[in-house]
């Protein structure tokens, strides 16, 4: 059985594109005794449509469908019933046995009672934490695809925290020291150019170009517009990153670098550095001098 979820217990933490980011609240002073929390040093990734579309229904119609109640457990047998996605797969069956278990976290799927769900929206989007350039995304309109049935909840993701690694609550803290955990977070993107003759003639620069190269052309022109800009720049404000994936799966130590370096110089959306669990270092943000 799934244990108890409370929304009091997640915070926003952060958002891409699709999916947003809530961190575990709970501190490991909230830990009575040797019971251990689940989700301690945890965070979990939903789906912005699915938030939005439990809602929608909780609001518009005036629960004519079936909701579960809060604090209702789900039985996790019901997962079994809904296919893997291929992203999840991918990563279980190529990625995780070629780089090593240990090097690769995979996310647990878990099912959130629509209750939690439409509360957290709620929470969330009340506390203005979210980028004026986000909020279209976490609206929805009967065009958008939930990902599952909102009479059986959400289907989201339960991945450990790596901007803090937290000690386990069973063991001894050494109260004189304080460590200090830096987490590095790097976007690569697509590290390839493609060959694929069903190109269209018109889309030629594909075959010389990474999709990453042609996007940063894109944004600098005001032609498109990713999220993470802020509302105030307009076209020609922003700066092309000279960073090219291809640099960066080469292989080459020199190209490995110049990648990094790079992306440090044109951080954007897809190089960040947290500290202990703030971030300290990414676009739009600079750590002070008294940071780490």
């Amino acid at each position: 059985i799934m244990p108890l979820w409370n929304p009091s217990d997640w915070i926003y933490h952060s958002e891409g594109g699709k999916h947003a980011i809530f961190r575990y609240n709970r501190g490991q002073h909230e830990v009575a005794g040797s019971h251990v929390e689940p989700f301690y040093g945890y965070i979990l990734r939903i789906r912005k449509v699915d938030l939005a579309h439990v809602s929608f229904r909780s609001k518009h119609l005036n629960g004519r469908e079936k909701v579960v109640s809060e604090g209702e457990t789900l039985a996790k047998q019901s997962l079994d019933e809904w296919a893997e996605s291929d992203s999840h797969k991918f990563q279980r069956l190529l990625v995780q046995p070629m780089i090593g278990r240990c090097y690769l976290d995979l996310a647990k799927t878990v099912l959130l009672p629509n209750s939690f769900c439409d509360q957290i929206f709620d929470s969330t989007i009340s506390s203005n934490v979210i980028p004026e350039s986000r909020l279209p995304s976490w609206k929805f309109n009967n065009n958008d695809k939930p990902m599952q049935s909102s009479q059986d909840g959400v289907i989201a993701y339960l991945l450990r925290d790596h901007t803090n690694l937290l000690p386990h609550p069973r063991l001894p803290i050494d109260t004189t020291k304080t460590p200090t955990v830096i987490s590095v977070e790097i976007k690569p993107k697509a590290g390839y150019i493609t060959r694929s003759p069903l190109v269209l003639p018109e889309n030629r620069c594909k075959y010389y170009r990474t999709r990453y190269s042609l996007q940063q052309d894109l944004m600098q022109r005001g032609i498109i517009r990713k999220g993470w800009t802020k509302d105030t720049e307009s076209s020609g404000q922003l700066i092309a990153s000279n960073y090219s994936p291809l640099d960066l799966f080469s292989g080459s130590r020199q190209r490995i670098h110049k990648a990094l370096k790079e992306l440090s110089n044109n951080m954007q959306n897809n190089f960040r550095v947290w500290c202990n669990g703030n971030q300290i270092f990414g676009e739009y943000i600079q750590p002070s001098n008294h940071e780490c």
